[in-house]
């Protein structure tokens, strides 16, 4: 796993990325960039991964909102 903040976080999280639009969970993210700071989608390679909070669940409603927002 990286080095960076991710390093602790839950395998089991869900995941989803607002390019493809892909649900998918923590553990299969397998690159990050900026020193670990940033996953990378494992679906399309770029760096629009949300994870899942008590604050925001990822849902394809959500994702498919963020995709026209950003």
């Amino acid at each position: 796993m990286a080095d960076g903040s991710y390093e602790r976080a839950n395998p089991d999280a869900i995941c989803g990325c607002y390019n493809c639009q892909r649900i998918f969970s923590f553990k299969e993210i397998e690159d990050f960039w900026d020193g670990g700071e940033t996953p990378v989608c494992p679906g399309c390679g770029m760096d629009t991964v949300v994870i899942e909070s008590a604050d925001m669940q990822v849902t394809p409603e959500r994702l498919f909102g963020m995709r026209r927002t950003y």
